[in-house]
């Protein structure tokens, strides 16, 4: 009897460690079995006037954190791994108290970095700061700054006759001009040229204004400037020349409210990787 005991208890324990294998088993099944099903969309519906979904990070972490690992070629431009849609609201608002309140980044040769479109046909790009500075794209695409604009060169894109694009640098100054050119006559060696009106409004006259002049024909004396108003100047023949000829003229004048600063010096900040200058701790 002894030994038929032994012999039970130990089939019984035997018994016992296999079930609990067979258990354990498959639990681990299981488990497997629901990681490889698809994620779920998880979506929170709310109304109140705080965030729906809010994420808070006191550590060097992210607070919310969207990744798509889509890697074949998106169907729509809205796709992405993270999406604000806003109505009446700002669709994805960024704000931070010591570093960028966006940055964007990529690492395709095919795609920008930062792309802006407007459905309607609003300015698809502003930017301006609490000083008034502003930099904005209208609907035209013309590009509208408060400030300066300063380039390392400046290339104008000009359509030919044929349809074709060529392009054509811009004439460089050492200080702020607008220029104004036309062809005026001369009539028994002299004449007389009117600015523009709108040209005359643009012109600041107390800093003066310089006249340069070719004859379109044969005269008996060089041209020269007699006399310089406010509404334009006067062209005489030497000599007491009587010639009656066309001839150019070129007006280089200072905008009103431009500079006088001639050939300023520059200070242009190195763009860095993070957006800005490096934060002092």
């Amino acid at each position: 009897m002894f030994q038929s005991a032994y012999r039970l208890n130990r089939v019984a324990t035997v018994s016992m460690i296999a079930v609990g294998a067979a258990v354990a088993f498959s639990s681990f099944g299981i488990v497997r079995a629901e990681q490889a099903k698809p994620a779920k969309k998880i979506t929170y519906t709310c109304n109140t006037v705080g965030a729906c979904v809010l994420g808070t990070n006191s550590g060097t972490g992210i607070g919310v954190e969207g990744v798509s690992l889509n890697t074949s070629v998106p169907l729509a431009a809205n796709n992405g791994g993270l999406l604000g849609e806003g109505t009446g609201y700002n669709g994805v608002y960024g704000y931070s108290t010591k570093r960028n309140g966006g940055y964007f980044e990529n690492n395709s040769n095919s795609y920008v970095t930062l792309f802006a479109w407007a459905d309607s046909n609003s300015d698809p790009l502003e930017a301006a700061n609490s000083a008034g500075a502003f930099f904005y794209v209208d609907n035209s695409g013309n590009g509208n700054f408060s400030g300066a604009v300063y380039a390392t060169g400046f290339v104008t894109d000009l359509r030919t006759r044929d349809g074709n694009h060529i392009g054509s640098f811009n004439v460089q100054s050492t200080g702020a001009t607008i220029e104004d050119t036309g062809t005026a006559r001369m009539m028994n060696g002299e004449g007389v040229v009117r600015f523009d009106a709108t040209f005359a409004r643009t012109v600041d006259l107390h800093r003066g204004y310089q006249v340069f002049l070719t004859a379109d024909g044969e005269t008996r004396g060089w041209l020269y400037i007699a006399e310089k108003y406010e509404g334009g100047f006067v062209v005489r023949e030497a000599e007491h020349g009587r010639s009656s000829i066309y001839f150019d003229y070129r007006v280089v004048a200072h905008p009103v409210g431009s500079t006088t600063a001639r050939l300023p010096q520059l200070n242009i900040k190195q763009v860095t990787r993070t957006g800005g200058a490096p934060i002092t701790q």
